[in-house]
């Protein structure tokens, strides 16, 4: 994906990771390790990989901004849900290794926390009463828009952010303030 970028626009400048599987929900001791590798291959894995060439291509722009979107699992648990929860906080963590290394390169790196979000994949596998109920849980009694996360990830993009790195950024209605 790099090469492409840059091999049509000449540089890359912006880099946001979005990619992620849930894996099956059972508690740590009887999840089963190909599961747990094949999560944590694509959720954590996958986001060093594509921050590794990503940073070698923004050393030589001498800058960029790279987004990282997590999860609130990265700050919070998900019972049932160990190698989920495991490769977010991992997400969250690499975000800040990346931001102290690379900051007097002036290569920023962050990461967003998007709670419950109304998309295909949640509709297409929660009943409506499980949608409103996970609303519930937050303080704003809703879930949130793709466009609402799409926002913040346009912002940590720009120069409006320009002194924000290795910050996580929690979207989430308000659920993990209580």
């Amino acid at each position: 994906m790099v090469e492409v970028a840059v091999s049509k626009y000449g540089r890359l400048d912006i880099a946001c990771n979005n990619a992620g599987m849930g894996g099956p929900a059972k508690p740590t001791g009887e999840y089963e390790p190909d599961a747990w590798d094949r999560v944590i291959a694509l959720n954590l894995s996958g986001v060093f990989y594509a921050c590794r060439y990503q940073l070698e291509q923004m050393e030589k722009n001498g800058g960029g901004s790279i987004v990282n979107i997590a999860s609130i699992h990265g700050q919070v648990a998900a019972p049932n849900s160990p190698a989920y929860t495991a490769s977010k906080h991992g997400v969250v963590g690499l975000t800040k290794n990346i931001a102290a290394e690379y900051a007097l390169k002036n290569i920023r790196c962050n990461a967003v926390g998007p709670g419950y979000i109304e998309t295909a994949l949640l509709k297409d596998n929660m009943t409506q009463n499980l949608m409103d109920a996970v609303a519930a849980k937050a303080p704003m009694n809703r879930l949130g828009t793709a466009q609402e996360v799409a926002d913040l990830v346009v912002f940590l993009s720009s120069e409006k952010s320009s002194f924000t790195t290795g910050s996580y950024i929690i979207a989430d209605g308000g659920y993990t303030a209580i």
